[in-house]
């Protein structure tokens, strides 16, 4: 009685401190709040309260937030998810289980079933022999014998009869119960997409948290080299984060729409890296639908490619036109083409003994996408990366390329 009355005590002072908390969470002094939550969160561990648990990352993720301290925003952030994971992992296995012993104990009465109708035929069967076997007495109690058979038949008629309205019955509870089964199976399934949707939708919160710590971090840096150097990984993350936000918004979750990925992602990459209004960008996209496996790298590819261009081929102001274009070249080939009518590559200008982090990136991915990349002047810079239609899965060979 003490030690679960020692728990009542705790579990009243745990929901004092959280609200408490909350409160001067609220009227921003984060001092207090900051004090109560924590002590708050070590009674939730001590009695275990995950709810609880959640709610305190929560506070003190947003505690964090607004503070401007992003290492320990994104710490309970994380603590809190990993948390909501648990407890919406640790629901599903309990219903899973619950499935799994209705469908045992459903196999088990089909088995006795099946077992009773093997034992109801060979009675059957039995009988009729019997019968044969009496209508061969003596003519004497031939028509005794004829009367009975008649009674024995309507009798077996009724019989089976009877047993016809219970088999029905039993194929109409199998109907009912294989329906029931068919609803789980479809609810199972709507769960399984909302839960894909919802990785997508995390992974591009998570891609946008990463965008606003770089963001942050361009604010105190007043390198050139720096800045531009961020500048170059948000649009990489930024590359990434559309693909989720397509596949989140879309009903097709396995499949990309390449035209309004790479009208958007073009867009992006000019209105951040284009200061020269003069130069315009083009986007000629056929109807094609991608696989995720492609869709990361070949975007990553484009990123570069066209953020090369807005950077290097139109130097001092100059106006132009950078055209895109993704198109099947052949029945199992897509053809990727970043055309220019800049300055051009210099004379010198070897790509694959380009040293650049970009260029490195983009054979990787090449590699990675088993496609064929080539460099050509053509009153401008024309860059085509020829590659299979079907997704490639990406090999170690190709991941350490791209790594390095």
């Amino acid at each position: 009685m003490a030690l679960f009355r020692e728990i009542g005590d705790q579990s009243g002072e745990l929901v004092a401190r959280v609200a408490l908390g909350s409160l001067y969470n609220q009227r921003r002094e984060f001092g207090l709040a900051k004090v109560e939550l924590e002590r708050a969160l070590s009674l939730a561990v001590k009695i275990g309260e995950l709810f609880t648990q959640m709610q305190i990352h929560e506070q003190l993720y947003s505690l964090y937030a607004a503070k401007n301290r992003g290492a320990e925003a994104l710490a309970n952030f994380k603590r809190y998810t990993a948390l909501k994971d648990t407890m919406f992992n640790q629901q599903r296995a309990k219903q899973l289980s619950e499935l799994q012993v209705q469908y045992d104990t459903y196999k088990q009465q089909q088995n006795i079933e099946r077992l009773n109708q093997r034992n109801q035929l060979q009675q059957a069967r039995l009988q009729q022999e019997a019968l044969l076997r009496r209508g061969v007495l003596g003519g004497a109690a031939m028509l005794l014998l004829l009367l009975g058979l008649l009674y024995n038949r309507y009798r077996l008629k009724q019989k089976a009869n009877r047993q016809l309205e219970t088999k029905q019955a039993e194929i109409n509870l199998k109907n009912e119960l294989l329906e029931r089964l068919l609803g789980q199976k479809s609810k199972l399934l709507e769960e399984k997409e909302w839960l894909l949707k919802e990785i997508h939708h995390r992974v591009k919160n998570n891609l946008q948290i990463i965008m606003s710590l770089l963001n942050s971090q361009t604010a105190q840096l007043h390198d050139p080299a720096a800045l531009s150097a961020l500048k170059e990984s948000q649009s990489r993350v930024q590359t990434v984060a559309l693909i989720h936000q397509f596949l989140y918004q879309s009903d097709n979750l396995a499949k990309l729409v390449a035209a309004q990925y790479v009208q958007t992602l073009v867009n992006y990459l000019h209105s951040m890296l284009s200061p020269n209004k003069g130069v315009r960008c083009v986007v000629e996209v056929e109807p094609i639908e991608l696989d995720v496996d492609q869709a990361v790298p070949l975007g990553l590819i484009l990123n570069e490619l066209v953020t090369n261009a807005l950077k290097y081929a139109f130097p001092g102001g100059r106006s132009g036109t950078i055209r895109v274009s993704l198109q099947q070249a052949a029945e199992a080939e897509l053809l990727l083409e970043v055309a220019d009518n800049g300055v051009g590559l210099p004379d010198s200008f070897q790509p694959q003994a380009n040293n650049s982090l970009g260029l490195c990136l983009v054979y990787g991915l090449t590699g990675q996408l088993r496609g064929h990349l080539s460099f050509h002047n053509d009153n401008g810079c024309h860059v085509s990366l020829r590659m299979p239609l079907t997704a490639i899965v990406p090999t170690a060979e190709s991941a350490l390329l791209v790594a390095t």
